[in-house]
């Protein structure tokens, strides 16, 4: 399957991440697999990248973790990255806030705290 490799630097809570030009590799993932969090093999691999877009599945991820068995093929850990995978029904929505304020210290302006997803 073709996987796009990524070298991302900027912040991991970012809706809508700058990634550049991908590196398209091949890969496979194991016979566990996981949409949330799967494990992809590979031949070869350069550790600078952090960040794959999976296409076939739709969905964007973090490399969390990267390990080489004895047979020299590389593992790569994911985990969903939710804001960039569903980002575009993210914007789209269509949402009523409202300001609610209790007599306690836990009152929250949930308008000002959606401000940084724009």
């Amino acid at each position: 399957m073709e996987l796009d490799l990524y070298k991302y630097a900027g912040d991991p809570n970012t809706i809508n991440k700058t990634l550049g030009n991908p590196n398209v590799i091949s890969g496979y993932m194991s016979n566990d697999l996981d949409i949330d969090n799967p494990t992809i093999k590979l031949a070869s691999y350069d550790m600078e990248y952090n960040y794959i877009y999976i296409p076939v599945l739709h969905r964007y991820y973090f490399i969390d973790d990267v390990t080489i068995d004895p047979n020299g093929i590389w593992h790569l850990k994911l985990s969903l990255d939710v804001l960039m995978t569903y980002r575009d029904a993210i914007l789209n929505a269509t949402v009523t806030i409202t300001k609610q304020k209790t007599n306690d210290l836990d009152s929250v302006d949930y308008a000002k705290r959606l401000t940084k997803f724009k």
